[in-house]
C-alpha cells in the first residue's frame, strides 16, 4: 500500500467500514495525526471500500465492482503490497461488503429483471436457475458458471394428459374430496395409508405412465424446436442430461427435498428424455411427496396443479467412472445460513456438505462419507473467515455405470490421493462462501440450500431454494434441579447425536408411540405422520445437509442418531405414563424418567445452555498419530470452568473464566510436551516418522486451541445483549478441543487434549526404542503394536 506511515492502523481504526470512512470516528488519542493517516488510508483503499450510496453511478457496475472486491479479499488478493511494513493492517469487515452488497443487489434489481412471468410457467426451480445465470453473466463472476436450464411449461403437461388421459384429473379431483373428508372428521390413520387413497393414486401413475409410453412411440409438441437443436448440441457433445421437477417444491413453506424424482444421466435423445419427464410427473403424484406437502400443513389437493419439468446439462464423468482424479467431480450442499445454529441473531454459520461423485451421496444417505465446513467470519479478525472442517476417510463415491436397466449410479472406489484428502480446500471454501452470500443477497437476504457441482474449478450451482425453519423455543433439562430432588427421577440415560434439532425443547412423552426409530432418516421419512410423531431416532449417520434433514428441520421435528439399536429399543420399551422418556435436545440426551420421584417440568429450564450445532474437529495440517495408553481424565476445574463460561450472564464473568481455563496446567501442559519433541527431534541423528507425527499433531491442535481462545473472547465482546447463541457456538468449539472424546464415523485427525498424554506417550516409546540401537531403527512402525499386546495387565481388563 503507497505511502503508508510505519504504525499499526488497526491501533486506530475500528473495523466497520463505515467507520474508515467518517474520520470523526475515530479514537481521539492523537486525533488530528489519525485524521491525516485515515484520509490517506482512504484515498489507497480506494476502490476497495464499498460506498453506501450509488448516486450518479451505474447500480449494476457499482454491485459488479464491490462483488469482485469482496472476492479479491475472501481470497487475499487485495494486499496491494506484499513489502509493507509489519504490522501496519487495515481490518476491513467481510459483514459490511455483505450488508452493501444486499442494498446494491436492491438497486440494481430492475437492471437484472427478466419477463418473470414466462420464466414462471417452467417452475419455480427452473426460473431460480435462469435468474442466477443471469446474475452471474451480468457480474461477470470468475470460476462460477449457472448451466442454462430449458424444460418444458406446466400448462403444457397438463394439457397433454388431459387430452391423452382425462381420468387422471377425475381420480386427482375424487382425492380432493376424500381429503377434506378426512380432515372434517379428524381422521387418525396417516390419509395417503389409507386403501382406496392409495388405489386412486395407483391408478393416477398408471395413466401417466402410459400416457408417456405412448408418448415416445412418435413426435411430441411438448419438445420446442429450441429445445430439440439445444439436446442435439449436447448429443454431439458426448454428454448427458440431469432432469428434474420444478413444480410443487422450493416453496418458502414447503421445500419438499427429494420429494419428487430427478433424473441422472438421462441420454439427449427424445424418446429417453420423454421417458424421464415421464417418471418425474409421476413423481409429483407420489406417496413421499404428498406426505411431505401433507406433513408442511399443505393441502396439495386444492392447490393448482404445477407439473413443470427442468433440464440441465449434466456436470459429472464418463460412465464406469474415470481413474483421473481431475476428472471427479465435487457435489456439494451449501447451506448459507442454518438458522437453528443463529437463532435470528447477528453471526453467520455457513454449512457445506461435500463428497466426490454425484451429488447424490450428500443429499441421500447412500453410506458415502461427506466432509463438512462451517464457516463464520472470524470475531478477531472481520476481515478473515474462520473455517471448522470435518474431514472424512472417503473411499467410495457415487459414479454413473451402464447396466441393464440402462445408467445407474453405483458406489465406486476413489482413487487413493482422494481419500483421505479434503474435498474443499481453503481456495474453494472462500469461493463458495463468495458465492453463497451473492446467491442469498440475490434472494432477498433469506437462507439459501443451494446444490453445487465442481470440476476443473468451475462452481457449477445447479439449484437453489430458500431454507424453511420453525422458530426455536429453547428449553433444556437442568440438572442441578435434578439434584433437588430426594431420589433421582433418572432411571436410565442414553447419549445421542443431533441431527436436526427442532426447536431445541425438552421432550416429555408417555408413550414409545410418539418416538418413530428407523434405520436412516430416509427411511423415517417414509414412515412419518406429523399427528403421531414427536420425535425421530436413527440409527445410521447421516449426511448434514441430505434431503431429509432439510424436510424435518421444515417441520421442526427433533432427529438423533443412536448407533447402539439395541440399548434403544430396551429404553422405549420401558416408556410408560409412570417412566416418561425425556429427551434434552441440547445436550442430545435421553432419559427414562420416575415420575413418582418428582415433576419433569419442574427441572426444566428455558434458554440456551450448550450450542445445538454439531462440531466434529479434523486437524488438517496434523497427522494420524499413535496413543498409547487411555484418554486423560479432563479435571473437574476444567470441567466447572467450562460449565462457568457457557453459563456467564455477563462478558465480564465470561472473561474471567476464560482467562483462568487458558491459564489452567490442563491447556499449558500441550506447550511443554509439544517443546520436549521438538527437542527430541533436533537431538536426534535419525528423525522416527511417528515422533514428528506427534509433534505436527500438537502443533495443529495448540494453534486450533489457541484460534478458539481468540474467537471466544472476540464472541463474548462483538455480541449483542440478548445474544446466547454466538458465545455458545465458541464455547462449544473450544469445549470440543479441549475435552472432545474420539470422533464417530470416519473422521480423520480428531484430537482433543484428552488425547494429549497417550500421543506424547506413544512418542517417547519410539525414542526409547531407537536409543536402544546402536544403528537407525528399521522396524520402528511396529513398536506401537506392543502397547496393544495381550500381557497380564491387559488381561485384567
Amino acid at each position: 500500500m503507497n505511502n503508508l506511515p510505519s504504525l499499526s492502523l488497526s491501533t486506530f481504526l475500528n473495523p466497520k467500514i463505515e467507520n474508515l470512512k467518517s474520520p470523526e470516528k475515530l479514537h481521539k488519542k492523537n486525533s488530528s495525526a489519525i485524521e491525516m493517516i485515515a484520509k490517506d488510508v482512504l484515498a489507497n483503499l480506494e476502490p476497495f471500500i464499498p460506498r453506501q450510496g450509488t448516486s450518479g453511478t451505474h447500480p449494476l457496475k457499482c454491485l459488479a465492482k464491490v462483488v469482485a472486491q469482496f472476492q479479491d479479499i475472501l481470497l487475499e488478493k487485495s494486499k496491494k503490497d506484499s513489502t509493507e511494513t509489519e504490522g501496519t493492517s487495515i481490518a476491513i469487515s467481510l459483514g459490511a461488503f455483505e450488508e452493501e452488497i444486499g442494498h446494491l443487489l436492491q438497486e440494481a434489481k430492475e437492471e437484472l429483471r427478466l419477463e418473470e412471468e414466462e420464466l414462471f410457467n417452467y417452475g419455480l426451480k427452473h426460473a431460480n436457475l435462469v435468474k442466477q445465470h443471469h446474475l452471474v453473466k451480468s457480474l461477470g463472476i470468475e470460476g462460477v458458471e449457472v448451466p442454462l436450464p430449458d424444460g418444458i411449461k406446466s400448462n403444457a403437461i397438463i394439457s397433454f394428459l388431459r387430452d391423452t388421459r382425462p381420468a387422471i384429473f377425475t381420480a386427482w379431483n375424487n382425492l380432493s374430496q376424500q381429503f377434506d373428508n378426512y380432515e372434517r372428521k379428524g381422521g387418525t390413520t396417516a390419509f395417503l395409508e389409507i386403501p382406496d387413497v392409495k388405489k386412486l393414486l395407483a391408478e393416477i401413475d398408471h395413466e401417466i405412465k402410459d400416457a408417456f409410453m405412448e408418448l415416445n412411440q412418435k413426435n411430441s409438441d411438448l419438445i420446442s424446436p429450441e429445445m430439440t437443436a439445444w439436446m442435439e448440441t449436447v448429443e454431439r457433445d458426448d454428454n448427458y442430461l440431469m432432469v428434474r421437477s420444478s413444480g410443487e417444491e422450493d416453496q418458502q413453506n414447503s421445500a419438499n427435498a427429494g420429494g419428487n424424482v430427478s433424473k441422472a444421466y438421462v441420454s439427449p435423445k427424445q424418446g429417453n428424455f420423454l421417458q424421464a419427464v415421464g417418471e418425474v410427473v409421476r413423481s409429483y403424484f407420489s406417496v413421499s411427496s404428498l406426505a411431505n406437502r401433507i406433513n408442511a400443513g399443505l393441502n396439495p389437493f386444492k392447490e393448482k396443479l404445477n407439473l413443470a419439468v427442468t433440464a440441465q446439462e449434466l456436470i459429472g464423468e464418463p460412465l464406469g467412472g474415470t481413474s483421473h482424479a481431475d476428472q471427479i467431480p465435487i457435489s456439494l450442499v451449501l447451506f448459507t445460513c442454518e438458522p437453528l445454529y443463529v437463532g435470528g441473531e447477528s453471526f453467520r454459520v455457513m454449512r457445506l456438505s461435500a463428497s466426490y461423485g454425484h451429488g447424490e451421496a450428500v443429499v441421500g444417505n447412500k453410506g458415502i462419507a461427506c466432509d463438512t465446513a462451517l464457516i463464520l467470519i472470524s470475531e478477531t479478525h472481520p476481515d478473515k473467515l474462520y473455517v471448522l472442517y470435518d474431514n472424512q476417510n472417503k473411499p467410495e463415491r457415487l459414479a454413473p455405470v451402464e447396466s441393464k436397466d440402462g445408467i445407474i449410479l453405483e458406489k465406486l472406489k476413489n482413487p487413493n490421493e482422494l481419500r483421505k484428502r479434503p474435498v474443499l480446500t481453503p481456495e474453494l471454501l472462500a469461493r463458495l462462501y463468495h458465492w453463497g452470500i451473492v446467491g442469498e443477497k440475490f434472494f432477498d437476504g433469506k437462507p439459501t440450500d443451494m446444490e453445487i457441482v465442481i470440476k476443473n474449478n468451475i462452481i457449477y450451482p445447479v439449484q437453489a431454494r430458500s431454507i424453511n425453519r420453525k422458530p426455536l423455543l429453547p428449553t433444556y433439562l437442568d440438572l442441578k434441579k435434578v439434584k433437588i430432588f430426594l431420589n433421582s427421577p433418572i432411571d436410565a440415560e442414553i447419549p445421542a447425536e443431533i441431527l436436526v434439532p427442532g426447536n431445541a425443547s425438552v421432550l416429555n412423552m408417555t408413550s414409545a408411540g410418539q418416538v418413530l426409530e428407523a434405520q436412516t432418516l430416509e427411511e423415517a421419512e417414509g414412515l412419518f405422520d406429523i399427528k403421531k410423531h414427536q420425535l425421530v431416532i436413527v440409527h445410521h449417520p447421516e449426511p448434514a445437509n441430505s434431503h431429509p434433514v432439510v424436510n424435518f428441520s421444515g417441520l421442526g421435528i427433533p432427529c438423533l442418531v443412536v448407533t447402539k439399536e439395541n440399548v434403544t429399543k430396551d429404553l422405549l420399551n420401558q416408556v410408560s405414563k409412570e417412566k416418561a422418556l425425556v429427551v434434552c435436545m441440547q445436550t442430545a440426551m435421553l432419559y427414562l424418567w420416575n415420575n413418582s420421584s418428582g415433576n419433569v417440568e419442574s427441572a426444566i429450564t428455558e434458554g440456551f445452555a450448550v450450542h445445538p450445532a454439531k462440531i466434529q474437529l479434523s486437524l488438517l495440517e496434523g497427522k494420524k498419530v499413535e496413543r498409547q495408553g487411555l484418554p486423560s481424565q479432563v479435571p473437574e476445574e476444567v470441567k466447572a470452568l467450562l460449565l462457568n463460561i457457557r453459563a456467564a450472564k455477563t462478558t465480564a464473568a465470561a472473561m474471567s473464566a476464560i482467562k483462568e481455563l487458558k491459564q489452567h496446567t490442563w491447556v499449558t501442559n500441550i506447550k511443554q510436551r509439544k517443546i520436549e519433541l521438538q527437542k527430541v527431534l533436533q537431538e536426534s541423528v535419525s528423525h522416527l516418522k511417528g515422533i514428528k507425527k506427534a509433534y505436527e499433531t500438537l502443533v495443529s491442535l495448540e494453534a486450533k486451541i489457541h484460534d478458539a481462545f481468540k474467537e471466544i473472547k472476540g464472541a463474548w465482546k462483538n455480541k449483542g445483549d440478548e445474544e446466547r447463541l454466538r458465545p455458545l457456538f465458541h464455547a462449544k468449539v473450544l469445549e470440543t478441543l479441549l475435552v472432545g472424546n474420539a470422533a464417530t464415523g470416519g473422521t480423520l485427525c480428531h484430537y482433543s487434549l484428552v488425547d494429549l498424554d497417550p500421543i506424547y506417550t506413544a512418542a517417547m516409546e519410539l525414542v526409547k526404542y531407537q536409543k536402544a540401537l546402536s544403528h537407525p531403527a528399521n522396524l520402528a512402525r511396529f513398536v506401537p503394536m506392543g502397547a496393544h499386546a495381550l500381557t497380564q495387565d491387559t488381561q485384567k481388563h
